[in-house]
């Protein structure tokens, strides 16, 4: 019987690859915790960042961009 990530294993994959700077692993990581989650902001954050820091501002740009056409928001938490 076959095993499948649930959403913890894609968003602890998606995490370490931004620590480590692993691009590819990270989109593929991303899209999968997206097409699970489509509405939880923490995988559009992590992947934006992964952008950030190999400077890839347009890929920035445009997840933004989709996360405000998707409706998605960052709650900001005290």
């Amino acid at each position: 019987m076959a095993c499948h990530p649930d959403v913890v294993g894609w968003a602890t994959l998606l995490s370490s690859c931004r620590v480590h700077g692993d691009m590819e692993i990270g989109k593929w990581a991303a899209d999968s915790l997206i097409e699970l989650e489509p509405q939880n902001p923490a995988s559009y954050v992590l992947l934006s960042s992964l952008y950030a820091a190999k400077g890839k501002w347009n890929e920035v740009a445009q997840l933004r961009r989709g996360m405000r056409d998707k409706r998605v928001k960052k709650r900001t938490e005290i």
